[in-house]
This record gives C-alpha cells, sequence and structure tokens, in this order.
C-alpha cells in the first residue's frame, strides 16, 4: 500500500471514529467516549475527536482527562481558540487560578478581538477578587462586541458586588436591551432595583424567582384555583403559599393581615417548623402542612407576592411591631434562662446551603471572641443543634431548640440578639425584640437595602452593622464590642 493509500485509509478510519465518537455523545455516554479514546491510536487521533472526549471526560468529572484532551487539541492545532476558552474555563472550576490566566493571555496573542476571551478572563478576576483588572476586561469585550450582552450583565453584577450601583443598574438595562427575553438579568436588576427601594420598579421582577430557568429547584404547583394577581377579595378564599427560607415567611406573613383587610379566608400553607409559631396569628384562619393536599380555593399565591399585587412601596410596608407573640405554654422549663444580668442572644451561621453562606455566615466561632471581654453579660446561643466542642469551651449558654417556637421563648427571654443575616433576625423583629444583624460586604440581601444602618421593615427594634470591606469581620465585631458596652451602661447592668 503506497503512502497516499494509507492516508486515505487513515482519513477514512479517523472520520468513522469521530462520527461514532459523536453518536456517542449525543446519546450521553459520556463515560464510553472517555474509556475509548486512550485506546484510539494517535494517527488517528482528531482535533474534533479531543474536542468530544473532553467535553465527555468534563461531564464524568475526570477533570485531569479533560484539560489532557484540551492540550492536546492546542497542540494539534495551535490557533485553536475555543480549545484555550473551554481550558481556562475548566482550570478556572478547579481553581488553578494562574493556569487559567496564563491559558487566556496566550489566547488573546493569537486572536486579540475575540471578545470571549476578555469576558472570560474578567469572569476569572472577578473569582480572583481582582475587580479592576475584570472591569477592564469586561470593558474591552464591549469596546470589540459593542452587543455583547453576557458582558453587559457580567458587568453588572460586578458593579454590583463592588457597590457601584448606578453602574451596575446602566450595564444590566443595556443588557435587557439587546437581550429583553433573559431572564436572568431580568432577575438581577430586579433585586438592585428592591435593594435600591424602588419597589414599584423591583416587585415585577422578583417574580422571576419562580421561573424554572432561574430556579429549577423551586416547587412547581399546578393547584386546580388561579394564581391571585389582586384580584378582590371580599368573600373569596386564598390560599398563602410558603415558599424559599425561613426568614422570608416570617418577614412576608406581615400581609396576611392587609389580606384579612380585604375581606380574604386565609389559608396559610407552611413548613412544619414555623407552624407554631404562626398559630397564634388571627389572621390566618387555616394552616396546613406543605405536604397537605389543599381544598378548593378561590385564588392562591406565593407569600413573596403579596406586596406586588397590593403596590407595596417602601412608605407602604406594613411595620407595626409585633405581629407575632408567644403563647404562656410554649415556655418549658428545659427554654428557661438564668434571671438577672444582660443576655445576647447569638447565631452566627446560617445554613450552609445558602447561595451566599461564605460571605454572611462567620467563617470561624473564634471571631466573636472579643464580646466575651463585655462584662455583666450572659452570652445564649440560638444556634439550632448542638454546638461543636470548639464552641461549647467558650462563655456561652444552649438550650435544646425544636422549633422557632421554642427560638421565639428564648428570645422573650433576652435584652437583645446579635446575628448574622439569618432567619433569626426576622423572628427578632416580628417580635419586637431589638437585634443587631451584621451583614457582609458582598452579597448582602436586598432586604436590608443600602448603607442604612436601620430597617424600615422592622423600625425601632433592629440596628445594621455593615461591613466596610470584604470579609472584614474583625472590625465590625469590634464596634460592635463598644457598642455592647453601651448599653450595657444604659441599661444599668
Amino acid at each position: 500500500m503506497n503512502i497516499i493509500e494509507n492516508e486515505h485509509l487513515n482519513t477514512l478510519l479517523r472520520d468513522a471514529v469521530y462520527e461514532r465518537a459523536l453518536e456517542l455523545y449525543h446519546n450521553n455516554k459520556y463515560a464510553e467516549v472517555v474509556v475509548a479514546i486512550d485506546t484510539i491510536m494517535p494517527e488517528l487521533l482528531s482535533v474534533p475527536l479531543l474536542t468530544i472526549a473532553a467535553f465527555c471526560a468534563d461531564q464524568c468529572e475526570q477533570y485531569d482527562e479533560a484539560q489532557k484532551y484540551w492540550r492536546d487539541a492546542i497542540e494539534m492545532q495551535p490557533e485553536y481558540i475555543d480549545a484555550y476558552n473551554n481550558l481556562g474555563i475548566l482550570l478556572k472550576k478547579l481553581k488553578r487560578f494562574d493556569e487559567a490566566e496564563d491559558v487566556y493571555q496566550r489566547a488573546i496573542l493569537l486572536s486579540e478581538n475575540d471578545p470571549k476571551l476578555y469576558n472570560n478572563l474578567a469572569n476569572l478576576c472577578v473569582e480572583t477578587g481582582n475587580f479592576e483588572k475584570a472591569d477592564h476586561a469586561y470593558a474591552k469585550a464591549i469596546s470589540i462586541d459593542p452587543e455583547y450582552a453576557e458582558a453587559y450583565h457580567n458587568l453588572g453584577k460586578l458593579y454590583k458586588r463592588m457597590h457601584r450601583y448606578t453602574e451596575a443598574e446602566h450595564a444590566y438595562k443595556e443588557a435587557l436591551k439587546l437581550t429583553p427575553e433573559n431572564i436572568s438579568i431580568q432577575a438581577n436588576l430586579g433585586f438592585l432595583l428592591l435593594e435600591l427601594g424602588r419597589y414599584d420598579e423591583g416587585w415585577p421582577l422578583y417574580e422571576t424567582r419562580y421561573d424554572p430557568r432561574i430556579n429549577p429547584s423551586f416547587p412547581v404547583y399546578e393547584f386546580p384555583f388561579a394564581q391571585w394577581r389582586g384580584e378582590p377579595l371580599i368573600g373569596k378564599t386564598i390560599l398563602l403559599v410558603s415558599e424559599q427560607g425561613f426568614g422570608d415567611d416570617i418577614q412576608f406573613i406581615r400581609f396576611a393581615a392587609l389580606l384579612k383587610e380585604r375581606g380574604a379566608r386565609i389559608t396559610l400553607m407552611c413548613k412544619q417548623s414555623l407552624q407554631r409559631l404562626f398559630s397564634t396569628l388571627s389572621d390566618i384562619d387555616r394552616l396546613i402542612d406543605m405536604t397537605e393536599t389543599p381544598q378548593k380555593h378561590d385564588f392562591w399565591s406565593f407569600l413573596l407576592s403579596v406586596p406586588l399585587y397590593l403596590g407595596t412601596t417602601l412608605e407602604t410596608i406594613p411595620a407595626r411591631l409585633p405581629y407575632l407573640k408567644i403563647q404562656p405554654e410554649w415556655s418549658k422549663e428545659k427554654l428557661i434562662l438564668p434571671v438577672g444580668g444582660f443576655k445576647v442572644g447569638l447565631v452566627w451561621k446560617g445554613s450552609a446551603e445558602h447561595g451566599n453562606d461564605s460571605n454572611r455566615s462567620l467563617p470561624t466561632f473564634n471571631i466573636l471572641e472579643p464580646l466575651w471581654s463585655v462584662p455583666q453579660v450572659t452570652f445564649v446561643s440560638l444556634q439550632k443543634g448542638e454546638l461543636s466542642p470548639q464552641e461549647a469551651k467558650q462563655p456561652i449558654i444552649e438550650r435544646d431548640i425544636e422549633d422557632f417556637a421554642d427560638t421565639a421563648v428564648l428570645i422573650s427571654q433576652l435584652d437583645l440578639v446579635i446575628c448574622v443575616d439569618t432567619s433569626v433576625a426576622h423572628l427578632c423583629g416580628a417580635l419586637g425584640k431589638a437585634c443587631w444583624v451584621l451583614l457582609p460586604f458582598i452579597g448582602c440581601d436586598w432586604r436590608w437595602m443600602l448603607e442604612k444602618d436601620t430597617s424600615p421593615w422592622y423600625p425601632e427594634v433592629m440596628r445594621l452593622f455593615r461591613q466596610s470591606v470584604p470579609n472584614g469581620w474583625e472590625d465590625m465585631i469590634a464596634k460592635v464590642v463598644t457598642e455592647l458596652s453601651n448599653e450595657v451602661v444604659k441599661h444599668g447592668t
């Protein structure tokens, strides 16, 4: 067989191998491709085949193999820009940031007018905290492609993170001009507008929260009656559906009173651990569990959709406190705290499943140690679950908490609660108990608004302490120690 015939045969075999790999890929048989690729003779490998192999290895979480295939593809075709891009994305996912940046810089030398390279480089810089460099890279991507909606969106998220709110709003709106149906951009603009207190603009966009494209894990309800859109409620029944976190339910259950004023009979479908607490609400006619099939109603509504259809603004937030109360029979012996002294409840971490938990929860319990220096204060844990051995060694009282009614009983015996952004903050506010909330610089929730040290949702009882820099817990706690010392003196303890 001569050289030409041999090359022709190799080409046919190479094409056949590629077609088979492509078929397996489209049938989601990723592992078969990864297994087979290493058995293929080197002369039958091709850039398209290595590309499929890299995607399959990534799907199988075989990241070492995936990056090897991308590097082999680049070696075979040094100007294969998509390979550089995908290798950079993979290395970023593996937190090998220096290698990822090197890959992007090499690609930019080959293709200096590819906006995707600058966008992905900027994403990497955001991950490593180099916001200024990210800003320049996003701007470069947009200058190359002024209709690059993704870069505008990413730039908006960056400006939001940098607290450059006017610029963030502009970037989001530019992205929406280019892709008006993009649900993610709508959602992020909505969060920003709510944080700015522009509720009339923000509430409609907040309805994106339960769109499956934004939150595929959000429960889907198909009740055989209409979702409420603000229709008259005189003589009507409405099912309110609990959603998201416990704090959301506690904050927004206040709106039941406004629906009752409109003549509705209200059923609340809520989480089991909130049912005792909410059983004291006179505006709720019936409580049912989240797993229960409800009877027919005239309407149903997500709890956090109610303020949209009531036209709630910053000025009309129903903020009469307290709107929750405890019952005497809840005060079990195990929940009674020592009499006397200035008692402070503490919450230092929220659910690890929360998207911003790495920023909102204290990284270590030791950060609270300066508080122990304040004399004549008894500290009480409001964390649900047992303290860790390290936490249990600290001067802090622990009680066995079963549900939010138990937590409310403990809170009622305290002079003050100091907590990170968790449901306990909302419970304190709803009970009319003094509460200091420790807020992160990055990812601060929209409901705490911007720069304020008080909350319109919980007037007179809530004080907000904000990080001045990312992860600036130590400076914040130092301020809290000073303020707590003053509070103890003020109360004459």
